[in-house]
């Protein structure tokens, strides 16, 4: 069994449920640091999710969780997860537009510290 269970497309199920998570998360922070406009906020959020990515790639990579060719991580991977976080942002803001949850600057912050972490142990 892989390292982080069954998945598809070579991709672990439970990173579907880390991106929900952040995705949520980045979400959050960006309603409450720019709360009067979404102009600023969507983007804001798919930029976090995109550095968070940018964080976890060379992770996923050292550990077997995908691969890339030649084992370059290529930049349309983050085009495209801004992308896709730009999209994810936009329904959530305006589907849910739910500001109230000041906990998860923290989630986001131990997940940040903890790849930062995985990354300087070599």
């Amino acid at each position: 069994m892989p390292l982080l269970g069954i998945g598809y497309w070579g991709v672990p199920f439970v990173i579907g449920v880390l991106w929900v998570s952040v995705s949520y998360a980045c979400n959050q922070v960006s309603m409450n640091l720019f709360p009067h406009t979404t102009f600023v906020s969507i983007p804001a959020a798919a930029f976090l999710m995109t550095g968070f990515d940018y964080m976890i790639e060379p992770f996923a990579v050292r550990y077997g969780l995908w691969s890339w060719k030649n084992g370059v991580i290529p930049d349309f991977n983050y085009y495209t997860w801004f992308g896709i976080s730009l999209i994810l942002s936009l329904l959530y803001q305006k589907i849910v537009n739910e500001k109230s949850n000041s906990i998860t600057a923290y989630f986001l912050l131990t997940q940040i510290l903890f790849f930062v972490g995985l990354r300087m142990i070599k």
